[in-house]
């Protein structure tokens, strides 16, 4: 989906978000509910079973966030908050963490989606951070 560039049939459908594209994503929320909102033409998650991305706090960290996957009708399911899969329930600044979500645990496997968001979890507005490495394998 994105590794140093957004791969062909994805696009950025942010909401209130700052998103810069170079060997990362550089993502920055401009609203306390904005969306980081990757999209494609819907495509069928048959035979894999993990969304995996790399995720930088910049320099504060500390970010709260979690993804929602969209279904082939645009419709939102399968929240998931991303502090289990992160050290002190949130994203460490200064570093890159791999991250590994298997797809069951969002609702999405076998499942037709069109794409997914992150999305802050408490209602504020999260530092900037950034993206690279996303995939659905």
């Amino acid at each position: 989906i994105y590794n140093n560039s957004l791969s062909p049939g994805w696009g950025n459908w942010s909401w209130d978000t700052g998103v810069t594209t170079s060997q990362e994503l550089g993502v920055q929320f401009t609203s306390p509910w904005a969306g980081m909102y990757l999209h494609s033409t819907p495509f069928s998650t048959q035979g894999r079973s993990t969304l995996s991305f790399s995720v930088h706090g910049g320099e504060t960290g500390g970010q709260e966030l979690r993804i929602i996957m969209y279904d082939k009708l645009g419709n939102a399911f399968g929240a998931r908050s991303l502090d289990q899969y992160l050290p002190n329930n949130a994203v460490p600044a200064r570093m890159w963490t791999e991250i590994s979500i298997p797809l069951s645990q969002v609702n999405a496997l076998d499942k037709e989606i069109s794409g997914f968001v992150f999305q802050g979890t408490d209602g504020n507005i999260q530092p900037p951070f950034l993206l690279d490495n996303l995939k659905i394998e």
